[in-house]
C-alpha cells in the first residue's frame, strides 16, 4: 500500500497530514467479509501498533501484524448487534513456536474457543448460529513471548463468512390491480420490490 502524504503550506510553515490508514486499513479487511450486512453494522478494532492486515484476497485472508515483535500481541475484534439466525463461519491457522509461547486466541463473547500454536498446513474452521439477539464479538489475538521466532510468525483468519438470517416473503394482492405470483427467501430488514 502506498502512502499519501498531504502538505498545508501556510505563510511561515508546512503541516504535514496523512490519511487515516487505521480505518483503511479496517474498511480493507471488512471488504473481505462475506455478508449481507452493510459496513455501517459492524465495528472493526485493529491493533494501532501490530494490526492486522490482508494477506491474500483471493482466499479472502488476514493475517496478524507483530511478526518478529517479542513481547506483544496483534488483535483484531469484530462486533455487530446480532439478530436470531445470524451465520458466522471463519477459518484460522497459525505458524509459530508451540502453543506454550506464540499462540493464536480466538475469543468468541468472552469464551475462549480456540489457543493454538506451533505449524500446520490446515485451516481449523469455525461456525455457528447465533441463538440470541445480542452485541457478538469475536476477537483474533496472535500472542508473541519474549524470545525466538518459529514458522511464519503470525496467525492467519480467513473466509469470515457473517450472514443475517433470512425471511420468508409471501405476496398477495388485489386481483383487481392483477395478478402477482412468487415468494421466496429474502435478507430480513432489506427493501423488496414487488412489481
Amino acid at each position: 500500500m502506498s502512502v499519501i502524504v498531504l502538505a498545508i503550506i501556510t505563510t511561515s510553515s508546512i503541516i504535514l497530514t496523512k490519511p487515516n490508514l487505521k480505518a483503511a486499513n479496517e474498511d480493507a479487511i471488512f471488504a473481505l467479509f462475506t455478508t449481507n450486512y452493510a459496513r455501517s453494522v459492524f465495528t472493526i478494532t485493529n491493533d494501532a501498533s501490530y494490526p492486522w492486515t490482508v494477506s491474500n484476497t483471493s482466499t479472502k485472508e488476514i493475517k496478524s501484524g507483530n511478526y518478529n515483535k517479542s513481547s506483544t500481541t496483534s488483535t483484531l475484534t469484530i462486533s455487530w448487534s446480532a439478530k436470531v439466525g445470524d451465520a458466522v463461519s471463519f477459518s484460522y491457522n497459525v505458524s509459530s513456536e508451540s502453543v506454550s509461547y506464540d499462540y493464536l486466541t480466538v475469543t468468541v463473547n468472552g469464551t475462549q474457543k480456540a489457543k493454538i500454536g506451533g505449524t500446520s498446513s490446515s485451516y481449523t474452521s469455525f461456525s455457528e448460529t447465533v441463538t440470541t439477539a445480542k452485541t457478538y464479538t469475536i476477537t483474533f489475538a496472535y500472542r508473541k513471548d519474549g524470545s525466538v521466532n518459529s514458522g511464519s510468525d503470525c496467525g492467519w483468519v480467513k473466509a469470515i463468512t457473517i450472514m443475517g438470517a433470512k425471511a420468508n416473503l409471501s405476496v398477495s394482492c388485489d386481483t383487481s390491480m392483477g395478478s402477482v405470483t412468487g415468494g421466496g427467501e429474502y435478507d430480513k430488514n432489506k427493501f423488496v420490490t414487488v412489481t
